[in-house]
């Protein structure tokens, strides 16, 4: 006989359970990230800090090496407040940690758009559970957070533009809440503006989140106030980064000529191919045809030494740009010669002419390099879950080699701070290099994430042919797993274009818009295949 009276009420004790696991979760994630030391780890990219050096010894804030001005004014900033470098790395595992509560109030919103009773759904709540979990414990954000650079806040940045969006179309679709709606619009667009300041390579995926936010609450609004407040918001946040990008570097040359130089040393295989052909002719920026046969034997030349001495890290370019720019050797690049020979305008135009020339007659070159440099990322293991390995040591050496730089000794004998980072991490490397082990689970995770988020995509979209067949929450929810993928080939589809995503950094910094598109792509395919389980099943005349 059956037991009558109720059993307990497991809707009640399942959020109970859920907030003590992630409180655990965010307390396993602050000691995975603060029982290291907070010193930050300086990269070669020394423009990311050489403008708050060089304020504090005296000079100009001054932009270098074409990096934005916000990482270095917030460097700067922190330097002037607490003259150490230490509350830097401190502040940049806060806002990680801050990401992963960001995260799950991304994980909550989705559930709003697709199912009534979603926090009564218990696969929902567990699963942004394990992605949070996923996302604190793994080596790869930690190892973004731990570096000198723009980076180590991208993910929290990004995180935030994607919330901000989020609630901003929930409010104008599910709440209907316009003017609340309306500002989280607002809010958004500055967040996408910033996120993109800090990081450029983010251009594309903070305007797809600003033109759909846009479109959607412009679409439900219905009030000319708010349309000119919104329209507003975009023109003065891009104006304002804009305008003050120009202002503060003002006097760095290289910031003129960085996209040329990228656009050229990325592409110089293909440009040296059409150079070959058109040799003998005198180019319209006005180089020689003696200067410029010269100038496409030593590209030859150097594209072959490179890809003859770092055949690895571009084996799909065939050669390392790098070398073309920076050089190796202590001998001067081809690139920085030629900068010394035309002069930067010259330059400038000579790398531009070149650049769009062969754009123009060599178009299927382009897109094969494009299509290349977009199959590093949507691989059969996505790089962007690979993170720092099973066990991550901190390259604290680089920050030595970074400082004992002879062109950064003047601006650092001239700051007490530097000196005494320097002096810091010496002791550290001296005692016991730091190191961090990612747990058997996360790892587990990590690579099975990395090996199923091109599938969770594919079949995704594979889904879609029975797009008829869907509930309107269904719907919903595949134009969700649209967008959240978006985002990332927003960012993979620039840096293809532009640069190389054979260069680690660029899918790493993906890690957690990848994992939430691939957690919410899961989620919905359990939901369709679930549904179409039960209709069989009632169909045929079974119970459930």
């Amino acid at each position: 006989m059956t037991d009558p009276r109720p059993r307990r009420n497991d809707r009640t004790l399942s959020p109970i359970l859920g907030a003590v696991v992630v409180a655990t979760v965010f307390l396993l994630g602050a000691v995975h990230r603060f029982s290291l030391p907070q010193l930050p780890i300086a990269t070669s990219d020394v423009g990311y800090f050489w403008s708050a050096l060089n304020k504090l010894a005296g000079g100009k804030f001054e932009p270098l090496n074409g990096v934005n001005f916000l990482y270095p004014l917030i460097v700067y900033l922190v330097l002037w407040l607490f003259d150490e470098f230490r509350p830097l790395g401190v502040i940049q595992h806060v806002l990680g940690l801050a990401a992963g509560v960001v995260f799950l109030c991304v994980w909550r919103c989705l559930g709003k758009f697709t199912l009534p009773t979603v926090f009564g759904n218990e696969l929902h709540r567990w699963l942004g559970i394990v992605g949070l979990a996923i996302y604190l414990l793994s080596n790869g954000p930690l190892q973004f957070e731990s570096l000198l650079r723009a980076d180590a806040v991208c993910m929290f940045m990004g995180i935030l533009s994607v919330w901000l969006s989020l609630e901003s179309i929930c409010d104008s679709v599910v709440r209907v809440n316009r003017r609340r709606a309306g500002a989280l619009a607002v809010a958004s667009i500055v967040s996408c503006v910033t996120l993109a300041t800090f990081k450029p390579s983010f251009v594309a995926a903070a305007s797809a989140i600003i033109l759909v936010t846009a479109f959607v609450t412009l679409r439900h609004a219905r009030s000319p106030a708010i349309a000119m407040v919104i329209v507003s918001a975009i023109v003065v946040t891009a104006v304002v980064s804009s305008s003050l990008h120009s202002y503060f570097s003002r006097g760095d040359s290289l910031t003129k000529i960085f996209l040329p130089q990228t656009l050229f040393s990325i592409h110089a295989n293909i440009i040296y191919e059409q150079m070959r052909e058109e040799v003998w002719q005198e180019n319209s920026n006005g180089a020689s045809a003696v200067w410029l046969q010269q100038a496409c034997s030593d590209l030859g030349a150097a594209i072959e030494e490179t890809h003859a001495r770092f055949p690895k890290p571009f084996a799909r370019l065939g050669f390392d740009p790098d070398r073309l720019v920076n050089g190796w050797d202590e001998r001067p690049s081809l690139l920085s010669r030629w900068r010394a020979e035309l002069g930067d305008d010259r330059y400038r135009e000579f790398l531009s002419y070149w650049y769009w020339h062969t754009l123009q007659r060599r178009p299927i070159a382009f897109m094969r390099k494009t299509g290349g440099q977009l199959s590093v990322f949507y691989s059969l293991d996505c790089p962007a879950f690979w993170g720092g390995g099973r066990l991550l040591r901190f390259p604290y050496e680089r920050t030595i080699s970074t400082f004992d730089n002879f062109s950064l000794q003047s601006v650092v004998r001239s700051v007490p701070a530097a000196q005494r980072f320097v002096i810091q991490t010496r002791e550290l490397l001296r005692t016991a290099p730091p190191e961090s082990r990612e747990g058997e689970a996360i790892h587990f995770l990590n690579k099975l994430c990395g090996r199923t988020y091109l599938a969770a995509l594919l079949l995704s979209l594979i889904a879609c042919l029975w797009w008829r067949n869907f509930t309107h929450h269904e719907r919903t929810g595949v134009l969700l797993v649209i967008f959240l993928y978006a985002l990332n080939l927003g960012n993979v589809l620039s840096i293809s274009i532009v640069h190389s995503m054979e260069i680690g950094r660029y899918s790493g910094v993906q890690f957690l818009s990848a994992l939430l598109a691939e957690l919410w792509a899961v989620l919905w395919l359990y939901t369709i295949v679930d549904r179409a389980i039960r209709q069989r099943q009632t169909s045929t005349g079974l119970t459930l």
